[in-house]
């Protein structure tokens, strides 16, 4: 299940980060998508959010690793502000 939550949000912020849209818009669309992702799965990121930090070893080193790449990914785009 982790993995999942993982996996998808980090292919829709690869997928928005591709798109040929100007720096801002590509921004706004990240935040809604994980906005509506949010909402659309609350019993699922209920769970996720209250066990991340005791997630089996494995998942421990993935979820940082991946909200690292996120914030990078992020941040890079702030950049070219």
């Amino acid at each position: 299940m982790y993995k999942q939550v993982i996996d998808t949000v980090q292919a829709a912020i690869e997928r928005i980060v591709a798109e040929d849209l100007p720096v801002p818009e590509k921004l706004r669309r990240i935040i809604r998508h994980q906005v509506h992702y949010l909402v659309a799965h609350i019993p699922l990121t209920q769970v996720f959010f209250s066990e991340i930090f005791s997630l089996p070893p494995l998942l421990s080193t993935i979820a940082p690793a991946r909200k690292s790449l996120r914030l990078t990914v992020c941040g890079s785009l702030c950049i070219d502000l």
